[in-house]
């Protein structure tokens, strides 16, 4: 009865968290912190995921070694395995237990061998945070071999926060507004070997680099933030298919991220051929994300339709109600009550602060709204 108790109370403090307003590593760090009453763990990982492409964009951590998260992105787009982030998200109980999926077979998972030995790990309990049917975020938690196991228990509490987490993950996106204004040195490459290690890189990835890490953080010598090791492990993947005579289609090695001045990059990964390149080497270049790519993922973000996304591209493009009307085939009066619709969910009242929230507060900080 007890442990219902603080399983209750915690359930509901993080889903107070969810809706505070909280940036989304404050909302990661608080979310853990409480967690950890209810459900004690020895390490832990929080990521944000792209909808668009269900790539984790960020991570917040505690007990693990930067050089895991090389591993744990080859881990998951790369190796078979159970539990991926990309499976739970279309599950119905959204949580998987590592010994619970490999019925006690431990040693067959391949991230047992590869992430979990390195911080002395055993057990695992991995959640994918989901809601209206997008992933935007997932937390693993893991114990050492003094703790016990996690329960079912435990990972259907976890999975009932899975939707609130999710739309604070969503919410937390929207909250951040930076007023920095944009600095673009140019498309950034870096150049990985097999083994994931960085073997060439220009000036302009070292400035892209220092702008995805917290101000004052020490870069150790080699070290690439998980969102780097996400995309090149999917354009790996992507090669794979395609030398085994698959088509790819619903793979991409891409994903937005937002960098801590406030801008967003594009990260894209390719798989390098021909008769110079190295085995197994692959390209990641960082450039300013496009406004178009911005306005899909905030329209996931403001919670829209499918019909008011089609409005919004076209409110972005300068159409008029009446054009609008004849390119989607609806009444003039429609086109209206969806505009009203988005201006609700985006809390604006015309056009004209339509496209500076969505393009001023979240692509050219700083023209948007102080």
């Amino acid at each position: 009865m007890k442990q219902e108790l603080t399983l209750r109370q915690a359930e509901q403090d993080i889903i107070h968290l969810c809706q505070s307003g909280l940036d989304s590593i404050a909302l990661r760090r608080a979310a853990a912190q409480r967690l950890r009453k209810a459900i004690p763990f020895d390490a832990c990982c929080w990521g944000t995921i792209d909808p668009g492409t269900l790539l984790i964009t960020s991570e917040v951590s505690e007990g693990i070694p930067d050089f895991a998260f090389a591993l744990a992105a080859e881990n998951e787009y790369l190796m078979d395995d159970v539990n991926k982030f990309s499976v739970l998200a279309r599950s119905s109980t959204r949580f998987g237990i590592l010994s619970q999926s490999t019925q006690d077979a431990l040693k067959q998972s391949h991230r047992f061998h590869s992430v979990m030995s390195t911080i002395g790990a055993r057990h695992e309990l991995r959640v994918a945070f989901v809601c209206d049917r997008e992933c935007w975020g997932g937390v693993t938690l893991f114990r050492t071999a003094d703790s016990p196991d996690f329960t079912s228990a435990e990972g259907r509490f976890l999975g009932r926060l899975s939707a609130p987490l999710a739309e604070g993950f969503r919410l937390a996106l929207l909250m951040d507004r930076s007023v920095v204004a944009a600095n673009d040195p140019g498309p950034g490459l870096i150049v990985l070997g097999e083994s994931g290690a960085v073997e060439a890189m220009n000036p302009a990835a070292h400035a892209w680099l220092a702008d995805l890490v917290e101000p004052g953080f020490r870069v150790p010598e080699g070290w690439l933030p998980a969102p780097i090791h996400e995309v090149a492990m999917r354009a790996r993947a992507i090669a794979r298919t395609i030398s085994n005579g698959d088509t790819p289609e619903h793979l991409q090695a891409h994903l937005r991220v937002r960098t801590h001045s406030g801008q967003w990059l594009m990260l894209h990964g390719s798989h390098m051929i021909g008769s110079h390149v190295g085995a197994g080497q692959t390209a990641v270049i960082l450039e300013l994300a496009r406004s178009s790519e911005i306005a899909r993922l905030l329209m996931l973000a403001y919670d829209l339709t499918a019909r008011e996304r089609e409005l919004l591209q076209l409110v972005l493009q300068g159409l008029a109600s009446s054009e609008m009307a004849l390119t989607l085939h609806i009444s003039v009066h429609t086109v209206q009550d969806h505009l009203k619709s988005i201006f609700d969910k985006v809390g604006v009242h015309s056009r004209g602060e339509l496209i500076a929230r969505v393009l001023g507060d979240h692509y050219f900080p700083h023209v948007g709204p102080r």
